[in-house]
């Protein structure tokens, strides 16, 4: 298993919700990518059998306020967080053939705002 931590939740950019010009949205979503493929390294370090070519992903979001989010937007808006899983060379490939899901949310203000993702071979 690996674990990516992000000190943030996605960009609300990103949000289907989000009215947003779509080159601040590809910019938004280029920034994550960059910020994001680096600590992907890192967590894979010293993993062996990379990338996996099934996978399941399981997305945790800790928010350290109380406002309402619904997990399908915050899924939508860390396409971005996945895209990198594959191009840091975690997974062979996004697609529904070889990838699952499990999502959750929570409100923490002790641990502050973060999405947690864990990658499990399949």
């Amino acid at each position: 298993m690996i674990e990516v931590v992000i000190n943030r939740l996605p960009n609300s950019k990103l949000s289907p919700n989000a009215r947003v010009h779509w080159r601040t949205r590809h910019k938004a979503g280029s920034e994550d990518m960059e910020e994001i493929i680096p600590i992907v390294w890192v967590a894979k370090e010293g993993v062996k059998g990379l990338p996996y070519k099934k996978a399941h992903i399981s997305i945790e979001w800790v928010a350290s306020d109380k406002r309402k989010r619904d997990t399908d937007n915050l899924l939508s808006a860390s396409k971005y967080f996945i895209d990198s899983l594959r191009h840091g060379g975690v997974i062979l490939d996004d697609d529904a053939e070889n990838v699952t899901y499990s999502l959750s949310y929570r409100v923490s203000k002790e641990e502050g705002p973060r999405t947690v993702i864990r990658i499990t071979p399949v």
